[in-house]
């Protein structure tokens, strides 16, 4: 029984390794680059700039805004990727 869920998963992963490897490359890319700006936000010195929408560390709050506006690119992404693989183009019917 538990070979045949396996199998076809082994199956599964042979076939798209190099999806998988590329979507996993991407988001540790993303990763990399919202910590990088997000450290980077939490070392400014707020005292230069007396209207610095920050405060001295960066918001609790702008962790799931920022998530919520990766998703949102994200979901757009996908939207225009199926559209654009079904054959649906603006075009007179």
């Amino acid at each position: 029984m538990l070979a045949s869920i396996i199998t076809p998963l082994i199956g599964f992963f042979r076939e798209n390794y190099l999806k998988i490897l590329l979507i996993i490359a991407l988001f540790s890319i993303s990763y990399v680059i919202f910590y990088l700006s997000t450290s980077s936000l939490k070392k400014l010195r707020t005292d230069i700039f007396s209207s610095y929408p920050f405060d001295l560390f960066f918001p609790r709050e702008g962790v799931w805004s920022i998530g919520y506006f990766l998703i949102a690119i994200l979901l757009l992404g996908l939207l225009i990727f199926f559209l654009s693989k079904g054959g649906f183009y603006l075009k007179p019917a």
